[in-house]
């Protein structure tokens, strides 16, 4: 994944900080979109995730991916991780060409069935993603 972003080996990724990586990813997702100066590196970077996850479609995001984009699930079963799913949709709403991608994200993570893996993880996920596309989440901005 951060290969086909041309991230890995300009950060010196090596193959045993995958797992590592793909989680600061997702994370990266929820911190580049509520980040209040627009940061224009990163709104650059968060397009080419964006790029990434509306190629492949919100229903076939996959719970882990290698670092140069093959899907690498680490629970492979019949239903997606709102780990995964969730903070895409969050990172679409960054800007209206991805629009596709963040009302499928929602559509998916709000069925509230995307609980591949750790229940609990899966959840945190599910309840942080649908806040943030719903709107509810706390503006610090806002007065």
């Amino acid at each position: 994944f951060c290969h086909h972003l041309r991230a890995g080996a300009v950060l010196r990724f090596r193959r045993e900080d995958e797992p590592r990586v793909l989680r600061v990813l997702r994370v990266q997702h929820v911190i580049v979109v509520v980040h209040p100066r627009g940061e224009p590196r990163a709104k650059a970077y968060l397009a080419k995730i964006n790029a990434f996850y509306q190629q492949i479609g919100a229903t076939n995001i996959a719970n882990g991916y290698d670092l140069d984009g093959t899907p690498r699930p680490t629970n492979p079963t019949v239903n997606q991780s709102a780990a995964f799913t969730g903070p895409a949709g969050v990172g679409a709403m960054s800007d209206v060409a991805f629009a596709p991608l963040r009302d499928g994200a929602y559509a998916g993570v709000a069925t509230l069935k995307q609980l591949d893996g750790s229940i609990y993880y899966t959840e945190s996920w599910t309840g942080l993603s649908l806040v943030m596309m719903n709107g509810g989440y706390w503006n610090p901005a806002a007065k």
